[in-house]
C-alpha cells in the first residue's frame, strides 16, 4: 500500500480559476485576511507514483460586513396589559446580528428584538441598530411612541 507524501490544496475565489495554496505534507491550512467573497477548496494526495483524484469541493463564504439596519415593526409598540404603565417596542431581526442596541427613551444592548419601556418614556424617540463582530449597522429611523393611547392599550 502506498501512502501520500504530500497534499495539494487549491482555492477558487468567487468562481475564478484554481490556484494552489499549499503543496506540502500538511493536512490542514489556516487562512486569515480573506476579503468578502465565496471561496471553494479542493485537495489531492500525491506520492512518488503520482497524484490521486481531487476531493469533493467545499465552499465557504466570507462576509466581514456588519448586519443590515433593522426597522421597527408596525405597529411598533404595544401596551402591556394589567395597567403596568409599560409598553414594548419590537423590530425586525437581522441576519448575522449578535446584539441590538437601542438609544433614546431607553438604553438597551442585547440579543433580543424587543425592549420594554415605561409609558413615561412616551413622546421620546428611540432608534435601534444591529451589531456583530464586524461592527454595527446604521441607526434605524427614529420612532416616537405616542404620549397616550395606542394599540392594545
Amino acid at each position: 500500500m502506498t501512502t501520500a507524501s504530500s497534499y495539494t490544496l487549491e482555492e477558487s475565489a468567487n468562481g475564478g480559476g484554481w490556484t494552489a495554496t499549499q503543496n506540502a505534507n500538511a493536512t490542514s491550512q489556516a487562512f486569515t485576511g480573506k476579503g468578502n467573497g465565496s471561496y471553494a477548496y479542493r485537495s489531492k494526495a500525491c506520492n512518488v507514483a503520482g497524484c490521486g483524484p481531487y476531493s469533493n469541493t467545499q465552499t465557504t463564504v466570507v462576509d466581514t460586513s456588519p448586519p443590515a439596519t433593522p426597522a421597527f415593526n408596525s405597529p411598533s409598540y404595544r401596551y402591556l396589559s394589567g395597567g403596568t404603565g409599560k409598553y414594548y417596542l419590537d423590530w425586525t431581526a437581522r441576519a448575522r446580528a449578535t446584539r441590538y442596541e437601542v438609544t433614546g427613551a431607553v438604553s438597551y444592548s442585547g440579543p433580543n428584538t424587543i425592549v420594554t419601556l415605561n409609558k413615561t418614556g412616551s413622546g421620546n424617540s428611540v432608534q435601534v441598530r444591529a451589531c456583530n463582530e464586524n461592527g454595527c449597522s446604521a441607526w434605524s429611523a427614529a420612532f416616537t411612541p405616542p404620549l397616550e393611547g395606542g394599540p392594545n392599550q
